[in-house]
């Protein structure tokens, strides 16, 4: 049970980690400043209305997270939300993070305004999405992106906005600017861990078709397993026109390889390799970051080949247009150093911070 008799009048800060809150008017003290609830039994979640309606009393919060604290009134995504009429202001709030269902935060955020230089992380629950054909996943994702580029806002603040949408194994970080454009969202971050390739194909779809990609000029890539999710890829890195720059964390060399290399006939219909469609991805990319990588992995092709078939990219990309590139690895382990001069014809190289001549004199 919730320790309310230990709540002050006068109290700033609360962590607590309970079996379940009844969430009610008056109940929490109105000097709060950072709230931290995390509810440890999925069914012991409050209704999203009752937690709105509590936090109406907290206008000095700055920091708030809920872990798995609201529900909805019914879990079914075929049947409208249920309507509230209120928009709580919170003018101070700096941090928000929430992580629970998908629909349940999704609603939840209908209800709150707060300043555009508000740091917001979302997390979805890990079974949210366990079955794609169910859940209208783009739909889902372009909403919550709508909701969190452009927040409600009840003050004039046009500052720097953080935001974080992790989807299951997906986490994508935003940071934008200009809060008058959806195009403005310079850094985007997909961290990927064990979950179906089916699973994964709805999510890069949805995030190609809803997520602002537009002004993105720099991407980050965790993904470890090797997928059969070949074209998702491509499609996301084709329509990524503006990416100048690309991390590739803890990331499978086919997927690596993939993302990179120009497409084939045989990875889209013949609508999409029209002469309008992209024949490159990632087009503007300069600069090309390969870190933490055991090149002796199980999990990895051989090494040789890895590096023999990234300078055979790279050179597929400059006979398109692409440009010259340079590439750093980082943090690699067992590496080949001396198959690294395959890559100095189509690309500058370094390695742990060398420069292309200081890894050249390394060795001749």
């Amino acid at each position: 049970m919730f320790v309310s008799r230990w709540l002050t009048p006068s109290l700033k800060e609360l962590t607590a980690m309970e079996y379940g809150i009844e969430w009610r008017r008056g109940f929490l003290p109105s000097t709060l400043t950072k709230l931290k609830i995390v509810t440890l039994e999925d069914s012991s979640s409050s209704l999203v209305r009752e937690v709105v309606d509590t936090l109406r009393d907290l206008p000095l919060l700055e920091d708030l997270t809920l872990v798995n604290v609201f529900h909805l009134d019914h879990p079914d995504p075929s049947r409208p939300l249920p309507q509230i009429p209120l928009i709580v202001c919170m003018p101070h709030l700096h941090s928000l993070n929430l992580t629970g269902s998908e629909l349940a935060v999704s609603h939840f955020l209908d209800h709150l305004a707060f300043p555009s230089s508000t740091r917001v992380s979302v997390q979805i629950s890990n079974d949210s999405f366990s079955e794609p054909s169910i859940l209208p996943v783009p739909p889902l994702i372009s909403s919550l992106c709508a909701k969190l580029v452009t927040p409600i806002d009840p003050s004039d603040s046009e500052r720097e906005v953080l935001q974080q949408l992790m989807f299951s194994s997906i986490h994508v970080t935003a940071v934008k600017k200009d809060l008058a454009s959806r195009t403005g969202v310079p850094h985007l971050s997909l961290d990927f861990g064990a979950t179906s390739d089916a699973y994964l194909i709805a999510l890069l779809e949805a995030i190609t078709i809803g997520f602002p990609l537009s002004g993105v000029s720099t991407l980050m890539i965790t993904a470890p397993f090797t997928r059969r999710t070949d074209t998702a890829w491509k499609k996301l890195a084709l329509a990524l026109g503006n990416v100048d720059s690309v991390v590739f964390l803890s990331t499978d060399t086919n997927t690596i390889l993939n993302i990179l290399s120009p497409p084939s006939n045989a990875q889209f219909d013949t609508q999409l390799q029209s002469e309008a469609s992209p024949k490159l991805p990632l087009p503007r990319l300069t600069s090309i970051r390969v870190d933490i990588i055991d090149f002796n992995s199980k999990l990895e092709n051989p090494s040789v080949s890895f590096i023999r078939d990234l300078g055979s990219v790279l050179k597929m990309r400059q006979d398109v247009g692409g440009f010259r590139v340079r590439v750093d690895f980082r943090g690699c382990r067992n590496l080949p150093v001396e198959e690294l001069p395959i890559l100095l014809q189509w690309a500058e190289v370094s390695l742990d911070g060398r420069t292309q001549q200081r890894l050249t004199d390394k060795l001749q």
